[in-house]
């Protein structure tokens, strides 16, 4: 029940003095306790996007490996991409650079399963149709990355 100001007797006041300096404690503590286990939980989330961007490699490392991997100046299909028509070599890296990007928001939006560039080999020459030629691609992808 709420007090008029003019019905509050002396000694009420340092009760309302009192209870309202509590509330005002225990939200700042309970912020204070909510801030305090954040800062760790974003460091460690900084921690861990800075060590995987410092070991993964690079976009065009990924497409100069695929480029090796699938001929070079040599194939018939740049960058080995067979699902749409390619006009030249910048075209194919482009949509070579399309593709690792989407792989990796795949990998990242399913969670993480296995390693980057395992999951993109399995996007890129799938073990569906071609189980040999998808360990090959997974071995040689490593080496040429690294």
């Amino acid at each position: 029940m709420k007090t008029h100001p003019s019905n509050i007797r002396p000694g009420d006041i340092d009760y309302y003095f009192t209870a309202s300096l509590n509330r005002r404690l225990a939200r700042h503590r309970l912020a204070q306790s909510i801030w305090d286990a954040a800062i760790p939980a974003l460091l460690l989330l900084g921690a861990m996007a800075f060590s995987c961007s410092a070991l993964a490699a690079t976009d065009d490392e990924i497409a100069n490996a695929i480029y090796k991997l699938e001929g070079g100046a040599k194939a018939k299909a740049p960058y080995g991409i067979l699902s749409i028509k390619v006009r030249d070599a910048a075209h194919g890296r482009k949509i070579c650079l399309n593709t690792i990007r989407n792989s990796r928001t795949r990998w990242i939006k399913s969670g993480r399963p296995g390693d980057e560039l395992d999951f993109l080999a399995n996007r890129y020459c799938p073990p569906s149709a071609d189980p040999v030629g998808n360990r090959n691609w997974k071995r040689n992808i490593h080496k040429l990355t690294k």
